[in-house]
């Protein structure tokens, strides 16, 4: 009885460890499958990311998959990416409206309309074909990547096998490396994430290496991790920048440095009075104040002062004419800028008149830009200035210093002028408060240096203030020529005196009026100041000088920039 016992539980025993044994073996063999086998599922993409349906096509920047509020197209063979991803990724000047259903793409040479689902476009105004139509989806315009490929700087490619699109913008560098056929393009940086693909062989891009794997993107586009030691020896891909836009030469380039005069006209008659029938000697450009806006209709209508025997009396002389064209009140610019229509409607009458006068140019002079309409005033003239080149004719713009006006963004809008004039003057206002000079030495140095920072010298003229403030209290009282300044205060029995500080001649005196003691100053712009400027432009070598306004200028003015700019 005993032994049946103990032979019954020494069968039981060896039942329970050979368990225990197969159990021990099975996990073994599952922890060692578990955790270095390698996996060999492939799960196919849009199972594995499942907030992009199949349908969906996905666009890819570097190894990022971008989240588009608009997704692409995919129609007649052609992919399309909706404009606003090209607008935020590729070209932000890039301008789509809804409601004229027009999309605008300039560089410095062209001017393109496109009317999406239409075969013709508009380039510099001249209707010219083209094989992709843009198309127009949910009253959004979308772009062919074959037209971004042959426009842009980028390498876009569409996969149809994963429906996805992988952007490369050519200026970015990048590394490539090779792997061999057959080799695991993985989910994860691990051997038990699911396989994409096995890939054939090819060349990957890299990117970040993560323990022993590196992650890639594919030919295709599809982005995964592979194990660093399938991969060869890595290159390095440097990027590429464009090669810059040819521009049209100009048809009557300034030999030398500019020497520009602004000629104030506020008549037609104006044109041909006696002051204007002999051009000082070393001017090789006239401004004249020709072209102002409708301040009542608002809907960029100019209003013409220009006259074509005062052109032909400066070309007689060898001297161009750059009209100017001012914003004139607060409200027209933000009138004229903001739409596209008006831009397009100012931009044609410019044109028409420079044909019209026999134009070298035209002179921009909006003063009048607050920080909401920079942006349109920078859009019109990246509208103007291909047009202008394109008739072979200078496009110069005035600002003031960066001090007052940053919002201008010069580095951009240098782009797209031939010359900046920096207006170094009206240092003192009545809106300061207080009396001061119109353009002290330092003054007019800083707002070249900072004028510098952004804009090519070639480009840059010196302004040149040719008229003085006689200030009573700490109010302006009239503007005079350096003569009627000074007389002002000689006829007081008051002399200049040179002030160091601002190299500048500097007067004043005090009289009771209504029995209240007022002071007045001057500040004086003459030919001593303007030797001082003339040295601050040498040293700088900057492309030349503006000088406002004619008829103020001393018998010496001209020989004293003559002398410089010659030398």
């Amino acid at each position: 009885m005993s032994k049946r016992k103990k032979g019954h539980s020494s069968g039981g025993n060896l039942i329970i460890v050979m368990f225990v044994t197969l159990l021990i073996l099975g996990m073994s063999i599952y922890v060692f499958i578990f955790f270095f086998m390698p996996n060999r599922q492939v799960v196919p993409y849009y199972k594995h990311y499942t907030d992009l349906s199949e349908s969906e096509t996905g666009v890819l920047i570097g190894s990022e998959r971008a989240d588009l509020p608009n997704l692409p197209l995919v129609q007649n063979n052609e992919a399309y990416l909706p404009i606003d991803f090209v607008k935020d990724h590729i070209d932000k000047y890039i301008l789509w409206e809804n409601g004229l259903n027009l999309v605008t793409i300039t560089n410095v040479s062209k001017v393109m309309r496109v009317e999406p689902g239409q075969a013709t476009w508009l380039v510099n105004e001249k209707p010219e074909s083209f094989s992709t139509p843009f198309a127009l989806n949910n009253q959004m315009a979308y772009i062919p990547i074959s037209f971004l490929n042959s426009f842009y700087n980028v390498n876009i490619n569409y996969n149809q096998e994963y429906n996805l699109i992988t952007v490369e913008l050519g200026e970015d560098a990048k590394t490539t490396a090779s792997v061999p056929e057959s080799t695991p393009l993985r989910y994860e940086p691990d051997f038990r994430s699911p396989i994409i693909e096995k890939l054939a062989a090819q060349e990957v891009v890299l990117f970040e290496e993560q323990d022993k794997f590196t992650k890639v993107r594919t030919d295709k586009g599809l982005v995964g991790f592979i194990d660093t030691k399938k991969l060869s020896s890595p290159t390095e891909v440097t990027g590429t920048e464009p090669e810059p836009e040819p521009l049209p030469p100009l048809k009557n380039p300034i030999n030398g440095k500019v020497n520009l005069l602004w000629d104030m006209i506020t008549n037609k008659d104006a044109n041909n009075a006696e002051s204007k029938l002999i051009i000082p000697e070393g001017v090789n450009v006239l401004s004249p104040t020709w072209f102002t806006f409708d301040s009542e209709a608002l809907n960029g209508d100019i209003i013409d002062l220009g006259d074509a025997g005062y052109v032909e009396r400066a070309h007689e002389n060898n001297v161009q004419v750059w009209a100017l064209a001012t914003d004139g009140t607060n409200t027209i610019a933000s009138a004229i800028l903001k739409n596209s229509e008006t831009r397009r409607h100012v931009i044609s009458q410019l044109l028409n008149f420079c044909d019209i006068y026999n134009l070298d140019g035209i002179n921009i002079d909006f003063e009048r830009v607050s920080e909401d309409i920079a942006p349109d005033y920078l859009q019109f003239l990246r509208e103007f200035y291909p047009l202008m080149r394109e008739k072979g004719l200078v496009l110069s713009v005035d600002m003031y210093v960066p001090t007052y006006t940053m919002q201008y963004n010069r580095t951009e809008t240098s782009k797209v002028f031939d010359y900046l004039c920096v207006m170094t003057y009206d240092e003192y206002t009545n809106a300061d408060g207080m009396a001061g000079p119109v353009a002290s030495y330092n003054f007019v140095e800083k707002g070249i240096l900072d004028t510098l920072e952004e804009v090519p010298k070639e480009k840059v003229l010196m302004g040149i203030p040719l008229y003085s403030r006689i200030w009573k209290g700490d109010t302006i009282d009239q503007a005079l020529g350096p003569k009627m300044t000074t007389k002002f205060f000689e006829d007081r029995g008051i002399q200049f005196n040179w002030d160091e500080s601002v190299k500048l001649n500097y007067a004043e005196f005090s009289e009771s009026i209504s029995g209240e003691a007022v002071t007045y100053r001057a500040w004086l712009e003459d030919d001593r100041s303007l030797e001082e400027k003339m040295i601050l432009f040498s040293n700088y070598n900057l492309a030349g000088v503006c000088s406002w306004v004619r008829g103020f200028e001393t018998e010496n003015t001209f020989d004293i920039i003559s002398n410089y700019l010659n030398n």
